[in-house]
């Protein structure tokens, strides 16, 4: 039991540095997006690379939600788990 529970606190913890690399990725991408938008507003076309971000933006907010969902169900069994060791 100690070791399905240090394996899930590992497991949360490794969550939570994602979530939060992926959070710092998404806000570069957004000061990346607002700094392009505001130096080159006048010479917008919808280029390659402005789709190129969209992508990488969207994929990374995808990232996010699966992990933000990961982290969601580790908690509720850590959460499960203390209540069962209190129950003990």
């Amino acid at each position: 039991m100690a070791d399905f529970k240090a394996g899930l606190e590992m497991k949360l913890a490794e969550a939570q540095s994602l979530n939060m690399n992926l959070q710092n990725e998404i806000a570069k991408l957004k000061a990346s997006k607002t700094s392009k938008h505001s130096h080159s507003n006048s010479y917008y076309d919808g280029n390659d690379d402005d789709q190129d971000l969209r992508e990488k933006y969207e994929d990374l907010l995808n990232q996010h939600e699966q992990l933000k969902h990961e982290l969601y169900e580790q908690q509720e069994v850590r959460r499960i788990l203390a209540i069962s060791a209190e129950w003990s």
